[in-house]
């Protein structure tokens, strides 16, 4: 398939599947997994969903985000700041 094909594709499944109610994050994925797939392989499609989990995690960036938001919830707890 053409890789704009492929596009308009993908949006038109991330729309109906949103629209069934499945959530945002897990649209987003099957999404942009399908559209890999169909336009570089299944093989390059499954090589990237090995590797790319661990380089966003491994990025000190979105590992200091979760305990942000650990202290966000410390502090809504606390009748201090309220």
């Amino acid at each position: 398939m053409d890789p704009f094909q492929v596009g308009i594709a993908s949006v038109i499944g991330l729309l109906i599947l949103l629209g069934c109610g499945v959530p945002v994050a897990v649209s987003l994925g099957i999404s942009g997994f399908c559209g890999l797939m169909f336009t570089v392989g299944p093989d390059f499609a499954l090589a990237i969903m090995q590797t790319l989990p661990y380089s966003v995690v491994a990025n000190y960036t979105w590992a200091v985000l979760p305990l942000f938001v650990l202290m966000l919830l410390g502090c809504c707890d606390d009748p201090i700041t309220i």
